[in-house]
């Protein structure tokens, strides 16, 4: 989703919970498109937590930077 669905469906989150805390999920791989709006809301939103789905690991020390906790779920591939 580009900017507007996302303030859209989820711009009035932090309201709806009432204060208390939330979790988004992000995919970061290289070919969302989105990859860069997404993570602008969530610095702007600042969820509790962040569940990043795979791909680039940059964002991750900026976002806790900002406060908000990161979890990066990896597929492990069998041995």
């Amino acid at each position: 989703m580009d900017a507007r669905p996302v303030t859209g469906r989820l711009g009035r989150l932090t309201e709806m919970m009432g204060g208390r805390p939330y979790a988004v999920n992000v995919v970061s791989l290289a070919e969302n498109p989105f990859r860069e709006t997404h993570l602008a809301w969530i610095k702007q939103h600042r969820p509790r937590f962040v569940w990043i789905a795979g791909g680039d690991l940059s964002p991750i020390k900026e976002l806790l930077q900002c406060g908000i906790g990161v979890v990066y779920i990896a597929r492990m591939r069998p041995c």
